[in-house]
C-alpha cells in the first residue's frame, strides 16, 4: 500500500511539472484565413455569371416589378465596378446577370418550393455547436429546394446533361448552369426583400473546402453590398471586426485601407476600393507582400511539445 501511494505521489509530481514545463513553453502560432481557390467560385477571372434568383419568402416582404428590376439594375452597378476594377489591375473578366424567371413572373413564391423551413430575418444562429449544425443543414435544405425548384425550370444545352443531372440541390443547379452557360463560375444570388429592415445579407460555404458549394441569400439592393457578397463567393473575406478572425489587425486596416468595400459598404460603391489582401484571395494577385500579409495574420496560443 506504501509503495502504491509513493508511486502515486511520484507521477502526481510529474504531472504537475510537466504542465508547468508545458505552460512555459507555449508560443505564438501564426494562422492565415482559408478561402482562396476553394469550391466552385475559384478564381475571379475571364468569365462569371451571377445567377439571380428572388424568393417570395414568408417572413419578407413581396417581390414588386419595380423591386425587382431596381435591384438587377444594383446588381449591374456591382458587376460594371468588380469589372472596372478587374481592368485597372489588368484582369480579362467579364460578367453577365441572368434572372431566372418562372414563366412569366418575376419572383416566386417560397412555399412552392416545398421547403420545410422559413428563412429566418436575422440569419442567426446558435452557439451551441449541435444546434448550430441542425440550423445550417436546415437553411441548406431550404436554399436547395429553392434550387431544386429552380431547376426543373431551367433547361440544359445538351440532353446528355440534362439525363445525368436531376436538380435536387444548389451543387446540380451550379452544374447544369455551367454547362449551359459555359463557364465554371456560377455565382448563385437568393434574392429575399428585406430592403425596408436593414437586415443581414450573407454569403455561405465560401471557406469551407469541398462541403458545399458557396451562395449568397441577399436581403437588399445596396449595390455595394451586392458587390461584397459576389467578391466572398470567390473567396474575399471580411475586413471588419467579426469573431472569425478576432486578433487580425483590424485597427491598422481600419487605417490603412479606409474605403475597403470587405470593410464597409455604406458608402456610395465607386467611393470604394479592394485591397492588396482581398486582391490575393480572389485571385488577382499571386502573392502578397510582407507588409499585408502581417495585416491578415492572427495569433493562437498553442503548447509546444
Amino acid at each position: 500500500m506504501k509503495k502504491l501511494i509513493v508511486i502515486l505521489t511520484l507521477l502526481t509530481g510529474m504531472y504537475s511539472c510537466r504542465l508547468k514545463y508545458y505552460n512555459v513553453q507555449t508560443n505564438y502560432v501564426d494562422f492565415m484565413a482559408q478561402s482562396k481557390d476553394l469550391n466552385v467560385c475559384k478564381q475571379l477571372k475571364d468569365s462569371a455569371v451571377v445567377f439571380a434568383v428572388f424568393v417570395d419568402a414568408k417572413n419578407f416582404y413581396p417581390w414588386t416589378e419595380f423591386a425587382v428590376n431596381s435591384t438587377l439594375d444594383s446588381i449591374k452597378r456591382a458587376t460594371d465596378w468588380i469589372s472596372k476594377e478587374a481592368k485597372m489591375n489588368g484582369i480579362q473578366l467579364k460578367i453577365k446577370t441572368i434572372h431566372h424567371i418562372d414563366g412569366n413572373k418575376i419572383s416566386f413564391e417560397e412555399r412552392k418550393t416545398r421547403a420545410h423551413f422559413n428563412l429566418n430575418q436575422n440569419f442567426t444562429f446558435s452557439k451551441n455547436h449541435r444546434t448550430r449544425k441542425k440550423e445550417y443543414n436546415r437553411l441548406n435544405h431550404w436554399a436547395d429546394h429553392v434550387a431544386k425548384y429552380v431547376g426543373k425550370r431551367t433547361r440544359p444545352n445538351t440532353a446528355k446533361t440534362g439525363s445525368r443531372f436531376k436538380v435536387n440541390s444548389i451543387e446540380h443547379l451550379i452544374l447544369t448552369l455551367q454547362d449551359k452557360y459555359k463557364t465554371d463560375n456560377i455565382a448563385v444570388m437568393i434574392f429575399v426583400n428585406g430592403f425596408f429592415q436593414s437586415l443581414p445579407s450573407v454569403t455561405y460555404h465560401s471557406g469551407y473546402n469541398g462541403l458545399r458549394p458557396e451562395y449568397c441569400v441577399l436581403t437588399e439592393k445596396n449595390p455595394a453590398t451586392i458587390a461584397h457578397e459576389f467578391l466572398h463567393l470567390f473567396g474575399a473575406i471580411d475586413l471588419y471586426p467579426n469573431p472569425e478572425f478576432p486578433n487580425f489587425n483590424f485597427e491598422e486596416i481600419k487605417a490603412i485601407y479606409p474605403d475597403e468595400i470587405m470593410r464597409i459598404t455604406h458608402k456610395n460603391i465607386d467611393k470604394l476600393m479592394l485591397s492588396p489582401m482581398n486582391k490575393y484571395y480572389i485571385g488577382w494577385q499571386d502573392t502578397l507582400d510582407k507588409s499585408n500579409t502581417r495585416l491578415l495574420y492572427h495569433k493562437a496560443r498553442v503548447l509546444e511539445y
